[in-house]
């Protein structure tokens, strides 16, 4: 199996049309006027307020920082992870979008023996003699704890019980 690819988007996104000198609003930083354009793989327009230049987070860009994996954003728009995270947060998106969880399951499934588990779990799980197993021992692993839990019926109920 082949190694996932952090850098793969969910969508598409286009730069937005621009004129240099016009002013826009960056939901990052607030009223920028356009100066230049940024390479990278999605070229951007780059915003000036002071003497301090940056990428106008605005329009796909936001979108993508509100979708997209870190690594996505940071490669795409050619910016540090860092700066990438720094969006999220003036953003207020959570630390899980939809690009991050979709990487997340792809690497996990390519980690080793992770396919040959895969296979074997349904059958595992099957085993009506394993499950008793299990029970008993959860059973135990609570009445030997000193708390009181609140377990669920299923595990209060007798093993016995559970598989005629």
């Amino acid at each position: 199996m082949t190694a996932p690819d952090p850098t793969r988007l969910l969508g598409r996104y286009k730069p937005p049309r621009y004129r240099y000198g016009q002013t826009v609003r960056c939901e990052v930083r607030g009223e920028l006027v356009i100066v230049g354009t940024h390479e990278a793989p999605i070229p951007w327009p780059v915003g000036k307020r002071g003497q301090v230049r940056a990428i106008v987070v605005y329009g796909d860009l936001a979108r993508a920082v509100r979708r997209e994996s870190v690594a996505a954003v940071a490669h795409h728009w050619r910016v540090n992870r860092q700066t990438a995270w720094k969006w999220r947060k003036a953003l207020g998106v959570p630390e899980f979008t939809e690009g991050t969880r979709r990487l997340h399951a792809e690497q996990a499934v390519a980690l080793p023996g992770m396919v040959e588990g895969r296979a074997r779990a349904p059958q595992a799980n099957r085993d009506p003699e394993k499950n008793r197993e299990r029970l008993v021992k959860v059973r135990q692993m609570a009445q030997a704890s000193n708390r009181n839990l609140r377990l669920p019926p299923l595990v209060r109920a007798s093993p016995r019980s559970l598989f005629r």
